[in-house]
């Protein structure tokens, strides 16, 4: 039986974070706004990933911004040739870097949009 749920309440890092930690083998899916992908994770490892029509890392990159949307877990999965060739814990944190200097950038941007209104 696979698991199921929704992204809203358990977030897409958080799952790939527990199956590469376990170090399973699965198929990730998840339906959402931005279409229908498939996480592969083989033996802990991130090997490929599809996300509409994004692929390897950009697939990656915007399924950690879903914040809507469903998944389920198939254990055990046939994996495809590995396409990635980044650590997980790489990919993770230098896209959550990549999130918090957007955030600072726009807050960077408030006080001036604010003065130009004024």
């Amino acid at each position: 039986m696979a698991l199921t749920g929704d992204l809203s309440e358990t977030p897409f890092t958080d799952l790939v974070q527990f199956y590469c930690q376990r170090r399973e083998t699965v198929a990730l899916v998840v339906r959402s706004s931005r279409g229908e992908g498939t996480f592969f994770i083989q033996n802990g490892d991130v090997v490929d990933a599809r996300l509409g029509s994004q692929r390897g890392l950009d697939a990656i990159r915007t399924a950690m911004r879903l914040r809507d949307g469903t998944f389920r877990v198939d254990k055990n999965a046939a994996c495809p040739p590995r396409a990635i060739h980044e650590p997980w814990t790489k990919v993770l944190l230098e896209e959550a870097w990549r999130e918090d200097e957007a955030v600072k950038l726009l807050m960077s941007l408030l006080p001036a949009a604010a003065q130009i209104k004024g």
